[in-house]
């Protein structure tokens, strides 16, 4: 089971990332940047199952808590840009990022609030959304001198990269150029972001806060006292 989890959450990571890249519509790259980040998530549980095989069982409750980190990492992320462009889709009338390029510029409470998302989902420290990836990368790398978990782990390290990338340069085009006038969003529409973006904030000012909670929560879940 382990095996199989590590090799499918790799095989996730690739295809969510190559097509992510390719997109030109912001829903449609959303939603294969989250079936990247999926795979991200099931190599965590690969890697706890493959740990609790080897009897490794502190491994395998801090292997499963780098899933959940991340879990809730590109949940709040992922929430927060997906509004946020919500905001920015409205206002232009089109989903292609030729036409929302410079959304940050004419809405800049909106861009802010993306840039937040961005930041965090693109794993740049000390965003909480850099734990998520390191604990997931630690939990792999348990007996290194395993073929499967290498591959695996050179496949992770290169889309967490390729990741970095993408979510940077989708940043660039938040603020690139003046684009058109505009208002920024009503005000119930941000209430909602600024509170997303708040909580990733506090998370990254204290990520211990949220780490050793899931960590609790993965202890308890595979039984161990």
């Amino acid at each position: 089971m382990g095996y199989a989890l590590l090799v499918l959450g790799a095989l996730s990571c690739f295809v969510g990332s190559a097509a992510a890249l390719v997109q030109f519509d912001a829903k449609r790259f959303l939603a294969y940047s989250t079936i990247a980040n999926v795979g991200f998530i099931l190599v965590g549980v690969g890697a706890s199952y493959r740990a609790m095989a080897a009897g490794a069982a502190e491994v395998a409750v801090n292997a499963l808590t780098s899933a959940f980190v991340h879990l809730v990492n590109h949940s709040l992320g992922k929430s927060l840009l997906f509004l946020c462009l919500g905001n920015a889709i409205q206002a232009s009338g089109s989903r292609l990022f030729t036409s929302l390029e410079g959304y940050g510029r004419r809405m800049p409470i909106t861009g802010a609030l993306s840039l937040v998302a961005l930041l965090n989902l693109a794993g740049i420290p000390p965003m909480v959304g850099f734990y998520g990836k390191a604990l997931i990368t630690a939990g792999l790398a348990y007996r290194l001198g395993d073929p499967v978990a290498l591959t695996v782990l050179a496949v992770l390290e290169a889309n967490f990269a390729l990741a970095a990338g993408y979510y940077a340069y989708l940043a660039y085009r938040v603020f690139k150029g003046r684009g058109y006038a505009t208002k920024d969003a009503p005000l119930p529409m941000l209430l909602s972001e600024a509170v997303l973006a708040a909580v990733v904030i506090a998370a990254s000012i204290y990520p211990g806060f949220l780490v050793e909670g899931v960590h609790a929560g993965a202890r308890a879940l595979l039984g161990k006292p």
